[in-house]
This record gives C-alpha cells, sequence and structure tokens, in this order.
C-alpha cells in the first residue's frame, strides 16, 4: 500500500492559495475623504441636595440601585458590610478591586440596593 500525502485543509477549502484571480475594485485602494470627528458632549451627574450620585444597574428581573458620594470609604449593601453579604474573600475582592486599582476606596461612600 502506498501513503498518499494528506492534503491541507487550507487547500480543500481553497483559502490562502494565491493563484485566485483579484477584481479591478480590490487592486485599487479607496479614497480616503477627511472626516470630522465627532463631538460627544461630556456627561455631567449632579450630586442631588443630599450630596449622591445615583446609578441603576439591570439584569433579567434584578435591579441595583448605586448611591455614591464623598466620604471615608464606608461600602454598604442591603444595609449590610460587605464582609457580612460576601462572606468569601474572592467575592469581596472582586466588589472592591475597582476602587482599589483607582485608589479611591477610602474617598466615597457607596450604598447598593439590590433587589
Amino acid at each position: 500500500m502506498t501513503k498518499k500525502a494528506k492534503e491541507s485543509p487550507l487547500k480543500k477549502l481553497d483559502i490562502g492559495s494565491k493563484s485566485k484571480k483579484t477584481t479591478k475594485k480590490a487592486e485599487t485602494e479607496p479614497e480616503s475623504t477627511p472626516v470630522s470627528a465627532a463631538v460627544i458632549p461630556e456627561r455631567r451627574t449632579k450630586p442631588d441636595k443630599g450630596g449622591f450620585i445615583w446609578g441603576t444597574g439591570r439584569r433579567k428581573s434584578s435591579i441595583a440601585r448605586v448611591r455614591i458620594k464623598p466620604g471615608s470609604g464606608k461600602l454598604l449593601i442591603n444595609k449590610r458590610k460587605v464582609d457580612d453579604y460576601f462572606p468569601r474573600l474572592q467575592d469581596q475582592n472582586a466588589i472592591t478591586a475597582p476602587l482599589k486599582s483607582l485608589d479611591i476606596s477610602e474617598a466615597f461612600d457607596i450604598f447598593v440596593n439590590v433587589k
């Protein structure tokens, strides 16, 4: 028996072959026209009368309402400390990692209500 050389899967699909004919459109480069950059206004959220900035997050039927205000670094979820709400250290780190990476973990009080 003679062994046949296996064909490359690319040859079967005719991908990557250099013998393909190209059209005239593909050979010419499109003209570049200057495009003015879209100006997006900066979104500023002003604190309410209590000094809080509000935010809401939704997923499926869950709703999380977050209030942030300058403070001492207090973080409460449903009126409970993060340590009580998330007993696993891995979960606690996932919650506080964004604040720690920006060095603002002690700069804001954050209150979260989840339903």
